[in-house]
């Protein structure tokens, strides 16, 4: 069943299209596989203890945005059909040759693949899906569109789970701490230019993220979901009663070497575009990368690291699940 196409508001119609992941090269892709931090086990059984405990089944899951295949990876074992899906050729690329079925790790293999747009899920059959979920994803989705395809893919009763993380914290154990949290916050303002609506979306915790309940009176949409009362919102490393501590979101609770750091940063779609705004800076001491690194050691230097040793940069990421049932309608 196809619903009509009532807009929402204009105001909640969410960030213009993500570019800069959709471009990526195999290069970059295969990059952001292997240095991005794999979620952490309880944040998968506290998601799949609720959608079982609600009436949810394990029959498909859904991965929107799938991006390299990180999270459908991890969960596509608990249930009997796996698919991910993203706009990016790349993308989709890398996470085949990662889990799909030419894989020759059989416990790897057997994920599905589709290049498709959040707002298309082109290829998913309406009433098909169990659970649908979207990893450090959801906030580049024009949420009206993917709302809409979400109750048609979804079973009744089916659960939507969407995640994201937020500012990083400098470890209290970390030397020179103020000095390195001072060094990440001078290449935030570095590269603050950058920033677009789905960047804010995500630092801000998902809280001005776009919901079935936003769309407009008489719109279908908002009878395919609960209400703003069955919203579950879990967060993690915050002050909120309740937070979840911080290293229970990532399986690595934020423990890299300044070589990796820089890789990671690399995948940053801020910092991409600030590289394509300036070329000739790129790989120099003027990087912002380069700039970042630089500012971090010379703070632990200055707490008494000595040069040469291996630097380690610990600390925790905040960040927030939330989670919504459709309806048996």
């Amino acid at each position: 069943m196809t619903h009509a196409a009532t807009p929402f508001p204009s105001s909640a119609s969410g960030p213009a299209p993500e570019k800069t992941f959709r471009t990526f090269t195999a290069s970059q892709s295969a990059t952001y596989a292997d240095v991005r931090f794999k979620y952490h086990p309880k944040l998968y059984s506290r998601l799949l203890s609720h959608h079982l405990s609600t009436g949810g089944s394990l029959s498909t899951i859904l991965d929107v945005g799938c991006g390299p295949g990180t999270a459908i990876s991890s969960l596509h074992g608990h249930f009997e059909k796996a698919i991910g899906v993203d706009p990016s050729p790349s993308m989709i690329e890398t996470a085949r040759s990662l889990y799909g079925d030419s894989h020759p790790d059989t416990e790897k293999k057997g994920i599905e693949f589709i290049l498709s747009t959040a707002e298309a899920l082109e290829g998913i059959e309406s009433q098909s899906v169990d659970l649908i979920i979207a990893a450090n994803a959801a906030h580049w989705f024009d949420m009206a569109g993917f709302w809409r395809r979400a109750a048609e893919v979804l079973k009744p009763g089916g659960t939507v789970a969407v995640w994201g993380g937020g500012p990083v914290t400098v470890g209290a154990a970390v030397p020179g701490r103020e000095a390195v949290q001072a060094a990440i916050e001078r290449l935030e303002e570095r590269i603050s230019g950058f920033y677009e609506p789905g960047n804010h979306i995500v630092r801000g915790l998902y809280r001005d993220l776009v919901m079935p309940w936003d769309a407009e009176e008489g719109d279908p949409v908002r009878d395919m979901f609960v209400g703003r009362e069955g919203l579950i919102r879990w967060e993690w490393g915050t002050d909120t009663e309740g937070s979840f501590p911080s290293e229970e979101l990532y399986v690595t609770h934020l423990q890299v070497d300044m070589n990796t750091l820089g890789r990671m940063m690399e995948t940053s779609s801020p910092v991409i575009r600030w590289r394509e705004a300036h070329p000739a800076k790129v790989g120099t001491e003027e990087d912002v990368v380069s700039l970042l690194r630089k500012e971090i050691q010379e703070a632990m230097w200055a707490a008494g690291v000595k040069k040469g040793e291996e630097l380690k940069l610990e600390g925790g990421v905040s960040g927030c699940m939330l989670v919504v049932k459709r309806t048996d309608k």
